[in-house]
């Protein structure tokens, strides 16, 4: 037996809901299915109030029920069409119906909050408020806040119901209630508005301007006449509703303290144009504010930026106006300051010359005032008008008389640089009358030949007879009071119609030398006047100028400036301390005058402490004075002692020579060496052989433990006799550290320390009194020991730095030894020292010391093992010297020098420079 009767149905009836559900409106936008027994059916029966009732056909089966649903809803509101799905099962076949739809209405409900902030006030720089705009939707609405329009002033809120707006009215915005700022007027917290929806089926909402913050629409607040956000004041008339967006302003006070600050540069400078005689000035600086640099302060700071002007001022040149500072305006008419954009201004104007300066200050939109900025405003003048100058002027050589004689002695001629200007010309800073213009002539000129540099003080150009016979290109130059010059150009052409350039050959010649009459070599000898010559004397120390025109002017000028030290010794203090005290006078007055070290026109103990410091190596040269002097031979002392008392001839002056002059001699003095004992040429060999002994400085013999710290005197050996001594003390630095050096008999000045060198040299006088004691200190050494040491290791006494010698009172000299206390001296051997100077441009000394009179080489060597130069004779016992000059050498770079006997040999490296 089959059932097969249809289930029969009752509907429930259609009803309307209210949208504020949240729950069953968000099962209605599911628009799905629901199986009877789920929680979303029995929400929508709950809803409709009564569930499908089968009324027949479900006796012999099972009945299933499926709820459907479709929604038209929008913004939560519309309706929801809801019918069922039966499902009947019997005999093993189901059977499935749709029932009619039963529409649910659902009503909109306009109800929310909005709450706009309330004024603030900014005493921060750095960034704008975060907006405390709240939106709370009570109802069904869908509210978006508008992006907020930050102003430095006023920030505007803008708040669209959208499910309440019509797209007809175009932008909500200009639609918009103008929520007031204080409603109430009873102070100001901020606006709570507040829409309530008390019947949905009315369409019309509740609004009330809440601003005592309690969120409560009391009905006192409640509005009924709106202000909309447009100049109609009227809603929009598509609207169903006109209050669908709000507008609202916030007013935000900014505490800025903070003042401007400008950047400008400190100087500017600008030409004037030299027929104005002024300069277009276009000067761009700019400003900022770190506060309203992120804020807009007011309408005219937004089109200029986040600061504006307040004002520019000037103060001229004092120099050439007398009016103090004032404003830009006042001083140049028709000056301005205009906006360039992005906080930028350019200031332009025609200004005067001179050395202004701007003020400039701006201000903020708070008030606040920049510090002024001053700007050194530089208007120069940089330019002349060029001169226009004849194309040519023949210029004719005349006799004239050059040393008054009354008859002429060469052709010659002047020409002033103001007969070559063709015609007048006018600057800015002339010298003569103003023009309609307000420019002056150009009054001061000058002339130079093309190849020589100008000279404002030039105004003539000398014409000889070596111009004549061709054509001269010259420059005019015309200058104005501010030192600034442009010129023009000519030729002169030179002629000598009068025959007054027929050449005389004359010649000059002389011969240097020194008091002793040994020839003084490598003198450069410079003549200028009618020609211009130089030659270097040689070993014979002749010099010569051949070739040279009589009749004219002419100046001899020796000199040699080099190797300072050369003959230089202890023995010269010695000499020159009897000479001060009165003691042993200097035998001539060319001695006197190598006694004056430091070129005072006397000999004092300052002579002394220069050249000691020369003896010492702390200096290579005098500071105020000459390696050589050289004294004209035919030159008569009146005062032996006083060789001052009139002017010494240095240089040799010929007026009008003739035609030969053969005897233009010199006496050559090596300043500061006044016994004699100088190398003046290549050829000498000057031995400063001793006399029979030694003399020694003594040491105590002792070994040091490391770390310990030990006085070490110098004491001196077999003083009788001894006038003075020098010596170069060398100490290994690895064996000792240097702490101090005590004086002693040689007092603070007699020594110096070469801690790099690892050396300390001295040069002693002994008192002119009497002689010390041999067991008084020339110096004490105070010395630390880097590591267990033999003092007999670690020092010994060299002529590395300042050759070794000692002298007795009539200038002998002696060896000088270290020994070392309970030990005899050993066996002298010879001894090779460092030349002086070295480095060296022209000339060096080679010294070395010979134990006994014997056969010697000095030989001189290159990189490559080429002999360069070699000395070879019979040398004298003591130190011998040999000067060595570059002529002599053909070479540059590092040498060897190698001393050579027949049982020693040595060699050390030199440096010539190129």
């Amino acid at each position: 037996m089959q059932d097969k009767t249809v289930p029969s149905w009752i509907v429930p009836n259609p009803v309307s809901v209210r949208c504020d559900n949240p729950a069953l409106i968000e099962t209605f936008t599911k628009a799905g299915s629901y199986l009877k027994g789920s929680p979303e059916y029995q929400m929508v029966v709950q809803a409709l109030g009564s569930d499908l009732r089968i009324t027949g056909g479900a006796d012999c089966g099972t009945v299933d029920l499926k709820l459907n649903l479709e929604d038209r809803l929008e913004c939560n509101a519309g309706y929801v069409d809801v019918y069922w799905t039966i499902t009947k099962n019997a005999g093993g076949k189901a059977v499935t119906l749709n029932t009619q739809p039963v529409r649910i209405t659902v009503l909109p409900v306009h109800e929310y909050n909005l709450f706009f902030p309330a004024d603030q006030v900014i005493t921060q720089c750095g960034s704008m408020p975060d907006s405390s705009l709240a939106l709370e939707a009570l109802g069904c609405d869908a509210l978006a806040p508008g992006t907020p329009e930050c102003y430095t002033i006023y920030r505007t809120y803008t708040v669209v119901n959208w499910c309440q707006y019509d797209e007809a009215c175009g932008d909500p915005a200009q639609w918009a209630v103008v929520v007031p700022r204080d409603p109430g007027n009873d102070g100001f917290d901020g606006v709570h508005v507040l829409v309530r929806d008390r019947s949905p089926f009315d369409g019309i909402e509740e609004i009330y301007f809440d601003d005592n913050g309690n969120r409560t629409p009391d009905a006192f607040e409640r509005v009924s006449n709106f202000t909309y956000n447009n100049q109609q004041n009227s809603a929009c008339p598509q609207a169903e509703n006109p209050q669908f967006a709000w507008v609202y302003t916030q007013l935000i006070r900014v505490a800025d303290t903070e003042k401007p600050v400008i950047a400008a540069a400190d100087s500017i400078t600008f030409a004037t144009n030299p027929e104005t005689c002024t300069a277009q000035v276009s000067f761009t600086f700019s400003a900022g504010d770190n506060c309203a640099s992120l804020i807009r302060l007011n309408s005219q700071l937004t089109d200029q930026g986040n600061v504006a002007m307040n004002a520019v001022w000037i103060v001229p040149d004092p120099l050439r106006f007398s009016m103090g500072t004032v404003l830009l305006q006042d001083f140049i008419p028709g000056a301005g300051v205009a906006y360039a954009g992005n906080n930028k201004w350019t200031i332009t104007g025609a200004f005067p010359e001179g050395r202004h300066i701007l003020k400039i200050q701006v201000s903020d939109g708070c008030g606040n005032l920049s510090e002024i900025k001053s700007v050194n405003l530089n208007v120069l003048d940089q330019t002349v008008v060029p001169p226009i100058c004849l194309g040519s002027l023949s210029v004719n050589l005349m006799p004239i008389d050059t040393n008054g004689d009354n008859r002429p002695d060469k052709g010659a001629m002047v020409v002033l640089a103001s007969s070559l200007i063709a015609s007048p010309s006018f600057d800015c800073n002339g010298q003569g009358p103003l023009n309609e213009k307000g420019q002056r002539q150009m009054l001061k000129f000058s002339i130079n030949r093309d190849t020589v540099p100008e000279d404002m003080n030039a105004s003539n150009l000398p014409l000889v007879c070596a111009d004549a016979g061709g054509y001269v290109p010259v420059e005019v130059h015309a200058w104005d009071q501010s030192g600034n010059h442009s010129y023009c150009t000519s030729f002169l052409f030179v002629t000598d119609n009068q025959n007054a350039c027929i050449p005389r050959i004359g010649f000059i010649e002389g011969q240097i030398s020194t008091e002793e009459n040994h020839r003084v070599e490598d003198v450069e000898v410079l003549l200028s006047g009618g020609a211009n010559q130089m030659m270097v004397t040689r070993v014979d120390g002749q010099y010569y100028f051949e070739g040279i025109d009589s009749g004219y002017d002419y100046s001899v000028y020796p000199s040699k400036n080099t190797d300072y030290a050369n003959g230089v010794t202890t023995f010269d203090l010695v000499l020159i301390q009897q000479h001060i005290l009165g003691q042993k006078l200097l035998s001539s007055p060319f001695k006197i005058i190598a006694a004056d070290v430091n070129n005072s026109r006397s000999v004092t103990t300052l002579d002394m402490v220069q050249l000691r410091r020369v003896i010492l190596n702390l200096e290579s040269r005098f500071p105020n004075n000459r390696s050589w002097r050289f004294i004209s031979a035919s030159h008569t002392f009146t005062d032996r002692y006083n060789p001052w008392n009139r002017t010494i001839p240095e240089v040799l002056n010929y007026n009008d020579l003739p035609d030969t002059i053969r005897h233009g001699n010199f006496i050559g003095v090596k300043v500061g060496d006044v016994s004699g004992n100088v190398a003046a040429n290549s050829q000498m060999i000057r031995s400063r052989g001793h006399a029979g002994g030694s003399f020694a400085v003594s040491v105590p013999h002792a070994e040091l433990p490391e770390g310990a710290v030990r006085r070490i005197p110098i004491t001196a050996s077999g003083w009788g006799g001894i006038s003075g001594c020098q010596f170069t003390l060398d100490y290994d630095r690895e064996a000792l550290t240097l702490l101090d050096v005590e004086p002693g008999l040689a007092e603070e000045g007699a020594f110096a320390v070469f801690d790099d060198e690892g050396a300390i040299t001295l040069s002693y006088v002994a008192p002119p009194d009497g002689v010390a004691s041999d067991t008084s200190a020339l110096i004490t050494l105070v010395v630390q020991a880097n590591y267990r040491v033999d003092v007999k290791q670690a020092l010994r006494l060299s002529s590395r730095l300042t050759p070794s010698a000692a002298y007795d009172r009539e200038g002998r000299e002696f060896f000088m030894e270290l020994a070392f206390e309970g030990e005899t001296s050993q066996a002298r051997t010879p001894e090779l020292y460092q030349n002086v100077p070295n480095p060296f441009a022209e000339e060096t000394v080679i010294r070395f010391a010979l134990p006994e009179a014997q056969q010697a080489e000095i030989s001189v060597y290159d990189l490559k093992g080429r002999l360069l130069w070699r000395k070879e004779g019979l040398f004298e016992s003591g130190v011998n010297e040999i000067l060595v000059r570059k002529s002599g050498l053909n070479a540059k770079g590092v040498l060897f020098y190698t001393l050579k006997t027949a049982s020693f040999t040595a060699t050390k490296k030199m440096l010539l420079l190129d």
